[in-house]
């Protein structure tokens, strides 16, 4: 098992108040433990939006060139991390049914909002399934990130 992570800037989100921020997908045959989902971004909207975390029940079709490879902490040499992360989709990951933990945002236009869902012992993302970063609700005006920042640490 190796300790893996990634770092990256997603692009401007526009539209809908229901979405998926970051998707992370777990190969045929890995059982990666996510560690730590963690960001932040600046807002244009104003109002309340709720964050989640949660399995989705249908992986989402991630653009090629929206994946993020994962680093190896140790060394180059590690075997490869069977996971993809990625930010924009042809088909949308589905709405988790539930979602592990929950973050209530209040904020004014042009904030910066940083979170951080940390999971001491790892959730286990199983083969073929993900897990995703999901605004829950947002308000007429709320969330519009413009520029977001998402790190992801995980075992693999």
């Amino acid at each position: 098992m190796g300790l893996y992570s990634v770092a990256f800037t997603g692009p401007k989100i526009t539209g809908s108040n229901a979405l998926a921020l970051c998707e992370i997908q777990a190969s045929a045959t890995d059982y990666p433990r996510i560690k730590e989902i963690s960001g932040a971004f600046l807002n244009v909207g104003a109002g309340a939006t709720v964050l989640g975390v949660g399995r989705s029940t249908a992986p989402g079709v991630i653009k090629p060139t929206a994946q993020y490879p994962l680093v190896p902490y140790y060394s180059a040499q590690d075997p490869a991390c069977g996971v993809i992360v990625g930010v924009d989709w042809s088909v949308l990951p589905t709405v988790p049914a539930n979602f592990f933990k929950r973050m209530s945002l209040n904020s004014t236009t042009s904030t910066l909002i940083q979170f951080d869902f940390v999971f001491r012992s790892g959730i286990v993302i199983l083969p073929s399934t993900s897990l995703v970063l999901w605004v829950i609700s947002s308000t007429a005006t709320g969330l519009i990130p413009q520029l977001y920042d998402i790190n992801v640490e995980l075992d693999s």
